[in-house]
């Protein structure tokens, strides 16, 4: 009970963040005001595409092997943690990290896959055949939809906040922060990719940051805590 407690303390303020995000997005002109200007940065067309090479391996190819790379070394680990002492030592905590590395893109999937919602470059406002509607809003009638949107949330920039739970995982206040700093520096790196290129709103990758936070909070005491924590 105490842990439920807990558990469900920590979680209003992420949860009170996301309502609240959700709604001034929904109900203001955020959105198409920053990437109106990320519009204009390219004279009527996006900063940076997906045909500059370089940019796209730095940007997007480059961090999801990183990640890929990060994850495999964490799986194996993990196993070597039922022969290793010293690894055993912290088989809670490689466990909570590959669980949300896993778990974060996979429910921002998810999200893609039954919110229908367009990218930037999918719209009329930007060249595109799709007309602006917001998260919760629907479609005009007269819309016939070729086939549905998935563009929210942020998929590309999930596999970079899910390394918030470095945070979780460390004990030392210089490692967490440093976790912390790590997930949300390379979740914006990746986001702010999307966005110069027309994938996402930044609305997207505010939604991902925090459903990335929410997963690590109510992972947290089911892996790491125990009657003795790691």
């Amino acid at each position: 009970m105490d842990n439920l407690q807990s558990t469900a303390r920590r979680l209003f303020w992420p949860a009170l963040v996301l309502g609240v995000s959700l709604a001034i997005f929904q109900f203001s002109d955020i959105d198409l005001a920053v990437q109106d200007r990320v519009y204009a940065l390219g004279a009527r067309g996006w900063p940076i595409t997906k045909a500059d090479s370089a940019l796209r391996l730095i940007f997007y190819n480059g961090p999801k092997i990183v990640l890929a790379v990060f994850g495999a070394g964490l799986a194996i680990a993990l196993l070597g943690s039922f022969w290793n002492r010293g690894l055993a030592r912290i088989r809670r905590r490689l466990a909570f990290v590959l669980v949300v590395l896993a778990l974060v893109p996979s429910l921002a999937a998810l999200g893609k896959a039954v919110t229908h919602v367009y990218c930037p470059s999918q719209l009329e406002r930007y060249g595109g055949a799709v007309p602006y509607v917001r998260l919760f809003d629907r479609y005009p009638d007269s819309f016939v939809a070729k086939k549905p949107g998935r563009c929210f949330p942020a998929g590309h920039a999930s596999g970079g906040f899910a390394l918030m739970a470095l945070f979780f995982a460390f004990k030392r206040r210089r490692r967490r922060v440093a976790g912390l700093t790590l997930g949300l520096g390379l979740g914006w790196l990746m986001g702010g990719y999307q966005t110069l290129i027309g994938a996402h709103y930044l609305s997207h990758t505010v939604a991902t940051m925090l459903l990335a936070w929410i997963v690590c909070v109510l992972l947290e005491p089911l892996i790491l805590r125990s009657p003795r924590r790691q």
